[in-house]
């Protein structure tokens, strides 16, 4: 089980009204969208977090490790905003030229790459908050209660679906592969990982084939009632 999933259904605040979440989040969102104030973006993602750690009880620890995976491409993200590119070297507090193009960081750039970065965090807090706080069942009944099209529920019901399963087929893989020694230098290593991309692909093609034609048996009417 995803761990985003197991607190999903453990956390304290489970049995509390999904709608009510939902516009929670959602609100808190559009302001952090629509306001540029840094003030405001650091306060939702520290009310979003006492929120999550102490009233939902979910580890401060494991927090920061589920925050850790998008604060990885959010930093990357910011890159490009925080170093500025420049014929002139006017404005620049730290500048290394390179073929007479002024490579460095300027002060309008630090600032732009911070309010993205809190913005970005304080927004990535509410999808958290949202998702840890709320059971798959109960956001397909909020969306189901907002009237959102029946093909994009089901999608997004088949794509969590496919998620557990392509995890459970690229565990058993690579136990198998372990125990034939597959990792035990790098080598070998890449040996066994081309042929994990290969397995997974064929692996996973079987179980949707498993699948259709268990649909298929069961009288499937190209429509999934939930």
């Amino acid at each position: 089980m995803l761990i985003i999933d197991k607190y999903s259904y453990t956390n304290n605040l489970k049995d509390y009204s999904p709608i009510a979440k939902f516009y929670f989040a959602i609100g808190l969102m559009l302001l952090a969208m629509i306001i540029d104030i840094k003030e405001l973006y650091i306060s939702v993602f520290l009310l979003n977090f006492l929120i999550i750690t102490v009233l939902a009880k979910i580890s401060v620890k494991k927090y920061i490790k589920i925050l850790s995976i998008p604060m990885l491409f959010l930093i990357l993200g910011i890159v490009p905003v925080f170093i500025s590119l420049s014929k002139d070297s006017n404005n620049f507090i730290f500048v290394v030229n390179i073929w007479d193009i002024y490579i460095g960081i300027t002060e309008e750039g630090i600032n732009s790459s911070q309010i993205l970065l809190l913005r970005a965090l304080s927004s990535v807090s509410c999808t958290f908050f949202l998702i840890l706080t709320t059971p798959m069942n109960d956001l397909i009944y909020v969306l189901k209660k907002h009237k959102l099209p029946n093909i994009v529920i089901e999608m997004m019901v088949l794509i969590y679906r496919f998620i557990f399963i392509l995890l459970d087929e690229t565990i058993n893989i690579i136990v198998a592969q372990k125990l034939k020694l597959g990792y035990m230098d790098i080598r070998k290593s890449y040996k066994s990982i081309s042929a994990l991309i290969a397995s997974l692909f064929i692996r996973v093609m079987n179980r949707y084939e498993s699948l259709q034609y268990s649909l298929d048996a069961r009288g499937f009417d190209r429509q999934f009632y939930m």
